[in-house]
């Protein structure tokens, strides 16, 4: 997911070979050289994330969703920049008791963005103004009440 939120950015088209050799370093549990690296770079693959990122690299979250007997909810924000409607999708269908909420002008951080612009979304992220979606609220409501049942 990383290399596809890194090659979304046609800026980033310069730094996508070096993002994507310090990846693969990552997913074989290996540690990044950040001197080597492109200062761009750098805190993408700070020395306190590598840790992190080699985890996260070694699991795969649809087989690991596959292998969950309880319900699961997946709320999938359709202006979310950073994940697909597709990956929410591809969890959806591995899960066997999994529960999909679509839900459009939501982004990633479950926020109302009522505009096209990446600008306006990313701004979102960081407005402590904005509350979570009601939608949200809606879908975690209905997805207990489900349980209940």
């Amino acid at each position: 997911m990383l290399r596809d939120q890194l090659n979304a950015n046609p800026a980033n088209a310069p730094l996508l070979i070096e993002a994507d050799e310090a990846i693969t370093t990552l997913e074989r549990g290996e540690r990044v050289n950040l001197n080597a690296l492109n200062p761009a770079l750098r805190p993408l693959f700070a020395k306190e994330v590598q840790g992190f990122l080699i985890d996260a690299f070694a699991y795969d979250p649809a087989a690991l969703i596959a292998e969950t007997p309880v319900p699961v909810l997946i709320v999938q924000g359709m202006r979310d920049l950073q994940v697909s409607d597709t990956d929410a999708h591809r969890l959806a269908d591995t899960a066997p008791e999994a529960t999909l909420f679509l839900l459009p002008d939501v982004n990633h951080v479950l926020k109302v963005v009522s505009s096209d612009q990446t600008a306006d979304n990313i701004a979102a992220y960081a407005n402590p103004d904005l509350p979570i979606a009601q939608g949200v609220v809606d879908a975690v409501m209905q997805f207990i009440e489900q349980i209940d049942e």
